[in-house]
């Protein structure tokens, strides 16, 4: 795979995850099938896991990237109990066992599933995960913190939810030349919420997005093909862009990302190149989620080099992005072909202001909001109807997400 790869100009990310059952905790099993038990090593076998590592740097020089373990904050690829503490530890031992083999090898830390919820049987929420790795002294053994920021709907909330919480942690630790490593994001067809044309105007917006993040090295989109030993009706089969049969069919997706990424690739008659999503309303809501993205992350700027959001205004916003308006939000105009979202509603409130809220209205129906809070998370709400209503929702836990 990595021969045939290198050979088509592809430079694979390969990543090293789970362990043979001699390297576990004594005692620990897992049953029906063996081969699914994802325990780590325990730190006895330290020097069995740097071996491991640097041979894998040793064998396959030109890997774009090692990754080290996947989605290591949730029990699916972490049996017995995350472990953010353990898994830095390993972390720091790869890294400097793969540097030490080829030090130009990039090495990613995190591979974060975009779990958000409280801390838990289900995981510990990507954001508390990797500040729990600073913490641990995660800084300096990464070149880069990869992230599966996930779409949970057809908004893009928890997509931009994934970026932002890790950008606030990383630069909090003093870490803001760690490049960030997109290794998962996709959307499955065959899940309730997303069609064939929802999941190409999605994915090639979101390819879009990426390539204008300056902090952004890498994006992988999950994935090539559809799974054919899983059954059509289960949602891990629909994240493919293309259907293995009969001959490799281009979705939607593939032709709409060819396009995206200037290649030469033609798509087959009948297969659509860019198409909308189902909802003509949806690509002024993603306009409008998209420069209140862009607000929170110009106060995000703003407050690096002020020391808080004290002060804020919309002519600052609009230096720090030019995509924003210098003009003030109508804070009650209702969202319509005559908004503007570019124009920002800003609230900055106590704790040494360090306590944010943004605001903007749509050319579609509704009004988005995200608020930064004091602990460093971020929160995004939605109404549809004017600012103030989106404003008081989303500060008071009422509103949907986006």
């Amino acid at each position: 795979l990595y021969a045939a790869s290198l050979a088509r100009g592809i430079k694979p990310i390969f990543t090293l995850l789970f362990a043979p059952n001699w390297t576990w905790a004594e005692g620990q099993s897992c049953t029906p099938d063996p081969r699914l038990c994802r325990f780590p090593p325990t730190a006895a076998h330290d020097d069995a896991w740097k071996e491991f590592a640097r041979r894998v740097a040793a064998r396959y020089p030109q890997l774009a990237a090692i990754q080290v373990w996947n989605e290591p904050n949730i029990p699916t690829f972490w049996d017995g109990g995350v472990n953010p503490e353990r898994y830095t530890a390993m972390l720091k031992l790869a890294h400097a066992a793969i540097k030490a083999e080829n030090p130009s090898m990039e090495v990613l830390g995190g591979a974060l599933a975009n779990w958000w919820g409280d801390d838990g049987p289900r995981g510990i929420a990507d954001r508390r995960f990797l500040a729990r790795m600073y913490a641990a002294g995660a800084k300096g053994h990464m070149d880069g913190v990869s992230l599966h920021p996930y779409p949970a709907d057809i908004d893009l909330w928890q997509f931009f939810k994934a970026l932002t919480d890790l950008r606030t942690v990383r630069d909090n630790a003093g870490d803001s030349d760690a490049k960030i490593w997109i290794t998962e994001v996709g959307l499955s067809t065959t899940y309730q919420w997303f069609t064939d044309n929802d999941q190409a105007a999605m994915l090639s917006r979101i390819y879009r997005l990426a390539r204008a993040m300056p902090d952004v090295r890498g994006l992988i989109i999950h994935t090539l093909l559809e799974p054919s030993q899983l059954p059509e009706t289960d949602y891990l089969f629909g994240y493919g862009v293309m259907r293995p049969e009969p001959g490799l069919q281009p979705k939607p997706a593939y032709c709409a990302l060819a396009a995206a990424t200037g290649s030469a690739y033609r798509c087959p008659e009948g297969v659509a190149v860019n198409p909308g999503p189902r909802e003509p309303a949806q690509v002024p809501r993603w306009d409008a989620q998209e420069l209140i993205q862009a607000a929170a992350d110009a106060a995000r700027r703003y407050k690096a080099s002020h020391g808080s959001y004290t002060g804020l205004t919309q002519a600052d916003l609009a230096a720090l992005d030019s995509r924003l308006s210098a003009q003030p939000a109508d804070y009650g105009a209702y969202p319509g072909p005559a908004a503007d979202p570019s124009r920002i509603g800003i609230w900055v409130f106590e704790s040494a202001g360090q306590h944010l809220l943004v605001c903007n209205t749509s050319r579609a129906d509704r009004s988005y909001c995200i608020w930064g809070k004091p602990d460093g998370s971020w929160v995004q709400g939605m109404a549809a109807s004017v600012i103030y209503v989106a404003a008081a929702g989303t500060l008071g836990g009422s509103t949907w997400w986006w």
